[in-house]
């Protein structure tokens, strides 16, 4: 209440970074600890139990209340860890607040945000599968996302055998869903692929059993069609 009333009294103040982006309802890997409140570089004062920012903004004409998605981005990617900030990045471009080509546009200030518009693809469908790919690729791992195989995608494919399919923590399919799942998986068994199934809990709490499992896959992989093996680093072709 307190933060309230202060906001109220200051017209000029913004909800910013990862409070902004709760608001609008972007994947997040860890809740906000506090408020984050963005203020002109003129302003002295502090907002109560707050984390200010003061920067120029990108975007002066911001919605009353809210910074800009553009604000807001830039101060996320200085704020949290780079795949936490990911997340918020490819949740906004799922949600068609931002566009690939117009996040590559914008000249953003400081190495953070540069850094996270050159990798966001917006091809991630879950937050599930932005923690993977980000993970993959430091383990040296590549894989190519929403694949369509035997007319479905799936959604990572690693070394062209390999298929990795991500449920969410909310993932409660329907019987019919479910039992569609199940023949996808087996038809794609059956046509010499490693189908391995990963929940929300396995993926954020247990990542080393997640990535031992990939790699004996990789260790145990099979020729495919187009004439490679599974092996630890793959190449887009």
């Amino acid at each position: 209440m307190e933060l309230d009333a202060w906001l109220a009294s200051h017209p000029a103040a913004r909800l910013a970074c990862v409070t902004a982006a709760a608001s609008r309802g972007l994947a997040m890997l860890n809740e906000p600890d506090r408020a984050h409140i963005s203020l002109p570089q003129s302003y002295g004062g502090r907002a109560p139990d707050a984390r200010v920012h003061r920067s120029r903004p990108l975007v002066p004409a911001a919605p009353a209340g809210l910074e800009s998605v553009f604000d807001m981005l830039a101060h996320v990617a200085v704020c949290l860890p780079r795949l936490d900030a990911l997340v918020v990045w490819e949740s906004a471009i799922q949600r068609g607040m931002a566009t690939v080509p117009a996040l590559r546009r914008v000249a953003w200030r400081g190495p953070a945000p540069r850094k996270l518009a050159a990798v966001a693809s917006g091809r991630s469908e879950s937050l599930l599968e932005t923690v993977a790919l980000h993970r993959l690729a430091e383990a040296g791992i590549f894989a190519r996302q929403q694949e369509r195989l035997l007319g479905h995608r799936v959604d990572l494919l690693i070394a062209g055998t390999i298929v990795v399919q991500l449920d969410g923590y909310a993932y409660h399919s329907s019987p019919a869903d479910h039992r569609r799942d199940i023949e996808h998986d087996a038809r794609l068994q059956s046509e010499g692929f490693t189908v391995l199934r990963f929940d929300y809990h396995q993926v954020l709490g247990e990542w080393d059993r997640v990535l031992a499992a990939i790699h004996l896959a990789l260790a145990q992989g099979r020729q495919d069609s187009r004439g490679f093996r599974g092996f630890v680093r793959h190449s887009p072709d």
